[in-house]
């Protein structure tokens, strides 16, 4: 999951969630019930990993305005992730 946070796909992504949301005219608090496509089994485990992964691009974007002993604990995170 964590590759996904990379900028260089966010035009990539940004465009899969919004045709996701147009098609499923998600918008001013309606259709919610429609955020995960119960309609069959890998409509719902392609949807949850749709919106999982726009939630996890979502948090990385802002790690700027964090305080640096945060952004520094999140570093150590990533380090053991991609180094264990």
């Amino acid at each position: 999951m964590i590759l996904n946070t990379d900028m260089a796909l966010m035009k990539d992504l940004r465009g899969q969630l919004k045709a996701y949301v147009d098609k499923h005219q998600i918008k001013d608090g309606k259709n919610l019930d429609k955020i995960i496509d119960n309609s069959c089994v890998m409509s719902t485990e392609n949807s949850k990993t749709l919106i999982s992964i726009s939630l996890i691009h979502a948090a990385d974007i802002s790690t700027s305005i964090r305080p640096f002993e945060m952004s520094e604990i999140w570093a150590g995170k990533l380090f053991e992730e991609f180094f264990n």
